[in-house]
């Protein structure tokens, strides 16, 4: 016995193009050889079945688009709970039927102004038997027999079968071709889009998901460069040597960066030259007060030194001196116990002098007095003469007023209290004390040994060497030149710094830093658009769909 298969398989049928080619060819010996022709042309393009093809209008035909558009309506499952989608074809497909070439034909063809797109001569629409009765002719005229699976491709054997009994198989076989492309255009629900759409949504969900998980992995794996100079890491109090120069990390600091920016880290350099240059240059007429000059054979200039625990006048009370030599600092101690704090600078009486203090040491307290200095320059010689305070020595003199008078004359003179009597000033006053100096004379200058290097008669230059203490400022990044060297600053963290020769090497590494994290803001960003993306995805994937 046939299986239910072969049952099915039994019922299966359908034609061959060049036989749907034999029966448009024979629709043109009857009397509407042009509507049948495109009458069969559009059951096999299209695979409607007869009575949908006679429920078709005109207007759903779009010639220009190539198009058939049917509505639910006339499909054969309307309606019910499986109620169809509208459906769209598209005619000849292929480009071998020439759908729209007939139809357009036999349109122009037609004058007749029924809405029906195939109508009869005795109606305005054609029923689906007045399409069977226009195949059954067209079928028997052109000697087509329809194929079978049974026959697995090939026509049934034995006679001709006539055309009153293959009519409908014929007709049926016309809907094979295009059969399973009718299905899938009408399957244009919005159940079957939105499944097609979620599974499309799915491909493109799992492409930015692998996408985005790719990125954060190398992101959270990835290290940057590493900066690794040439040298030892410093602490506060930490030394460096180089060519006989010794450098210590006096400091280091975290700077907040403002408005809650990053912070930076930062330090000083200190190192002390034993011997540095020193340089300075005095105009003609400048003034020199005792303590910042001294020359050998001045008369003018007095010192004196109160050694510590000496007991020396001060404020008409016998008073000790004590000194703190570690501060430089001194204090004159009276019996009740009256302290007098005194530092290098301070003036202080003594010996009926004003005295200034020059130098406190564990030697005592060196004080210096005298009259100011003032250059008298030429181009031969540097002479700095004796300037009086004229005020300060009438003061002094209990035989004089105070202060000299100035007669019709102009000249100014003393007047004695005695008797009134009167001297010119300039003859009361001693001899200036003068010193003259050349080039290459040394001097005390500002408590410095120095050279006089230059004399002309504008100034006198000098130059001495001393013990100079430097300081440079330590950033990351910034240079620092020792010893002639350029040298960057790195810091490895806010305890640490490195002072390296390598700046090529630090520029190389920053630079490679920098590219470092250009691909790490890269990555994120892949990060964050396929995280977004994943997101509208989701949300597109399940809106709903117009139907």
């Amino acid at each position: 016995m046939p299986t239910s298969s072969d049952t099915i398989n039994s019922n299966i049928s359908w034609l061959k193009p060049d036989q749907v080619e034999a029966m448009r060819d024979a629709a043109h010996s009857g009397r509407h050889g042009i509507r049948d022709e495109a009458l069969v042309t559009v059951l096999y393009d299209t695979g409607l079945r007869r009575a949908e093809l006679a429920a078709l209008d005109r207007v759903m035909v779009d010639l220009d688009e190539g198009e058939l558009r049917i509505p639910a309506s006339i499909q054969k499952d309307y309606p019910n709970e499986n109620t169809p989608s509208p459906a769209t074809f598209e005619l000849d497909r292929g480009g071998d039927l020439r759908t729209v070439r007939a139809l357009r034909a036999y349109l122009n063809e037609r004058d007749s102004c029924s809405p029906a797109l195939f109508k009869s001569q005795k109606s305005n629409r054609m029923t689906g038997k007045g399409v069977n009765d226009v195949v059954k002719p067209l079928a028997d005229r052109a000697a087509v027999n329809h194929y079978t699976y049974e026959g697995r491709g090939e026509p049934r054997p034995g006679p001709c079968v006539p055309a009153s009994t293959i009519a409908t198989p014929v007709g049926d076989s016309l809907v094979r071709r295009a059969h399973s492309y009718r299905k899938v255009t009408t399957m244009r629900s919005a159940s079957f889009r939105q499944a097609m759409q979620r599974r499309v949504a799915t491909i493109y969900l799992v492409f930015f998901l692998v996408m985005g998980a790719s990125a954060y992995s190398i992101v959270g794996v990835a290290q940057p460069p590493e900066m690794e100079l040439p040298g030892e890491q410093l602490a506060v109090g930490d030394t460096l040597s180089l060519e006989g120069e010794t450098y210590t990390v006096s400091s280091l600091d975290i700077e907040e960066g403002d408005h809650g920016g990053e912070a930076t880290a930062t330090g000083e350099l200190v190192w002390t030259s034993e011997a540095a240059q020193f340089n300075d240059q005095l105009a003609n007429g400048t003034e020199l007060s005792p303590v910042q000059l001294a020359v050998d054979g001045q008369q003018a200039r007095h010192t004196a030194t109160i050694a510590p625990d000496e007991t020396v006048r001060y404020e008409e009370r016998p008073a000790q001196l004590r000194v703190t030599a570690a501060e430089e600092t001194a204090a004159l101690v009276n019996e009740t116990g009256v302290r007098a704090e005194l530092s290098v600078g301070d003036s202080l009486s003594y010996e009926g002098n004003t005295t200034t203090v020059a130098e406190i040491s564990e030697r005592g307290a060196r004080l210096v007095w005298g009259d100011d200095y003032r250059l008298a320059a030429s181009s031969e010689s540097a002479r700095f003469v004796q300037v009086f305070d004229v005020s300060a020595r009438l003061a002094a003199d209990p035989a004089v007023e105070e202060e000299p008078v100035t007669r019709a004359d102009g000249q100014q003179y003393v007047v004695y209290q005695a008797n009134g009597s009167t001297v010119p000033l300039t003859r009361y006053l001693p001899a200036r004390d003068t010193v003259d100096l050349q080039e290459g004379d040394r001097l005390r200058y500002e408590g410095e040994r120095a050279r006089i290097s230059d004399v002309t008669a504008e100034a006198v230059s000098l130059s001495w060497t001393a013990p100079r203490t430097d300081s440079a400022e330590l950033e990351e990044g910034a240079n620092v030149t020792l010893e002639s060297t350029v040298h960057v600053v790195h810091f490895p963290d806010a305890e640490h710094v490195v002072i390296s020769p390598a700046v090529e090497e630090y520029l190389e590494t920053t630079e490679r830093q920098a590219q470092f994290q250009q691909r790490m803001s890269g990555f994120w960003g892949i990060t964050i658009v396929s995280g977004v993306a994943t997101i509208l995805i989701v949300a597109l994937a399940f809106m709903p769909i117009k139907d």
